[in-house]
């Protein structure tokens, strides 16, 4: 991360004391001299070496997807390997998980004029006189302000935040715009004209509650990826568990439900609902495709047969759920099962199995770390076995938590060996990128002279402000050091 014409690196660890995960921010480290991949991995494990930690094994690295760091040739995962054979590359799964949005938001054309239409809005209301009157005005309704936030790839529940401040403060804003409007006292009118025609669109508002809807679902995803204690186990569940949620969100049940809540607002604002107006000109199928049966969409217009049995409410309803939302849940589907596909969680489908102790399922994971940790296979699986049932006799339900309860170092040497493995394992990055949120609160424009040193140390006791800090001995060692100034005559 760039600040203040320096390129800057983090370096966290993850480890385990007692089968209890933690993760600790270590230091800042200026890249500015080169940002390639020998570089950066040289960086690394200097880092590393100076603060001893190089002769603790070293079992799996996370970073983002950039090229330079997640290179499987000439990347600095792979130059990490070169030195830490077993230490292998997991790809931040909260990224990946931003990707699906990002991904979804670009693909799909009236998504992105949806949240086009966001970012205009924040544009707006960015302005201090306007925000100040909707503030004013929701506490007249007493109505819990909900601040608008800029949109942007880096900040991963934005896009949520912003559609659940839209929904709840909707009629607030279009008072606003209204009455900004009407006295077209300021030049800014135009701009509040085209968002007040925008939100009182039937896509808009039918969009501001889809996405309210599938952004919150994600949300739980993201906030579990950015847990600090979350192991490959549990987000491996809740993964799929999303993707189990958004297939079920395919059917018409779960529609109707939504879109008697649309219906509803769309009253309550006024808002009318009807099938829009198609195009004069209408977009055919190429004549030398028309005798064949295409498996994907061409150029052409679909046009939904509509039964004359229907009911103009329902006819309504089948147009937005076959043209908007069935689209919308299919994209996340899809983005969703590639980025997390059984392929690229074959790791953390073997840890699962490995949690869950059962051996057959979870060879993958002991035989990439075996070696490393020096295990015997053969008592491995009698104490997996033992421990299993062992476990199961203390509660009904067998999970992470009763296995801790069973297992200990010294009966279990095998399995508490590789259970420490599989908890440190991590998941994503997520410290890492707040560690760059505090660099920017501790490295201000006034302080854009210190040193590299000063910036970590300053940055461990802000960002590991939980740990307790003996101040007898700082002040001990304040103490000690001579501070007696030279006088003169």
């Amino acid at each position: 991360m760039t600040s203040y014409k320096q390129e800057q690196l983090s370096l966290c660890i993850r480890y385990v004391k007692d089968l209890e995960v933690n993760e600790r921010f270590i230091c800042f480290m200026d890249v500015s001299s080169g940002r390639g991949a020998s570089h950066l991995a040289s960086t690394i494990l200097t880092a590393i070496e100076k603060y001893n930690i190089h002769k603790i094994p070293l079992v799996a690295q996370s970073y983002d997807g950039a090229n330079v760091m997640s290179g499987s040739v000439s990347g600095v995962q792979q130059k990490i390997r070169e030195h830490y054979p077993e230490a292998v590359y997991i790809h931040c799964l909260a990224h990946k998980l931003n990707l699906v949005v990002c991904n979804t938001c670009s693909s799909i054309k009236e998504v992105r004029n949806f949240f086009n239409t966001l970012e205009a809005i924040y544009v707006h209301f960015s302005q201090p006189g306007i925000n100040n009157e909707l503030t004013n005005l929701l506490s007249e309704m007493k109505i819990k302000p909900l601040s608008i936030t800029r949109l942007c790839e880096t900040r991963w529940a934005c896009r949520f935040k912003n559609c659940d401040a839209v929904l709840n403060n909707f009629g607030a804003i279009i008072s606003i715009l209204v009455r900004e409007v009407d006295e077209g006292l300021n030049r800014d009118v135009p701009q509040a004209i085209g968002l007040l025609n925008m939100m009182k669109t039937p896509t808009f508002v039918f969009h501001l509650f889809i996405f309210h809807e599938v952004l919150k679902i994600i949300n739980i995803l993201s906030k579990q990826l950015q847990q600090k204690n979350t192991n490959l186990s549990n987000a491996t569940n809740t993964i799929n568990g999303v993707i189990k949620t958004f297939e079920e969100m395919r059917n018409i049940d779960h529609f109707s439900g939504i879109w008697d809540k649309i219906s509803n607002f769309a009253s309550k604002n006024d808002i009318s609902l009807d099938i829009p107006k198609k195009s004069k000109r209408q977009r055919t199928e190429p004549y030398h495709l028309r005798d064949f049966d295409v498996t994907v969409a061409t150029g052409a217009e679909q046009q939904l047969p509509i039964q004359c049995t229907e009911t103009v409410d329902k006819q309504i309803q089948n147009y937005w759920r076959n043209h908007f939302y069935n689209p919308i849940v299919d994209t996340i589907l899809s983005h969703l099962k590639l980025r997390f596909s059984e392929e690229s969680q074959e790791l953390a489908q073997a840890t699962e199995s490995f949690i869950s102790l059962d051996f057959t399922n979870s060879l993958y994971f002991i035989n990439h770390y075996k070696d490393l940790f020096s295990i015997n296979m053969e008592c491995l699986k009698s104490e997996m076995t033992v421990a299993r049932n062992c476990a199961i006799q203390l509660s009904n339900k067998f999970g992470l938590k009763e296995l801790k309860q069973v297992i200990s170092k010294t009966v279990y040497p095998n399995l508490f060996k590789l259970l420490q493995v599989a908890l440190v394992l991590p998941i994503s990055s997520a410290s890492c990128e707040r560690s760059f949120s505090a660099m920017r609160r501790i490295k201000s424009w006034t302080r854009t002279t210190m040193g590299q040193e000063r910036l970590s140390d300053l940055s461990i006791i802000h960002i590991e402000s939980d740990l307790v800090i003996d101040k007898d001995i700082i002040l001990n060692k304040f103490a000690e050091n001579k501070r007696t100034l030279p006088l003169h005559f």
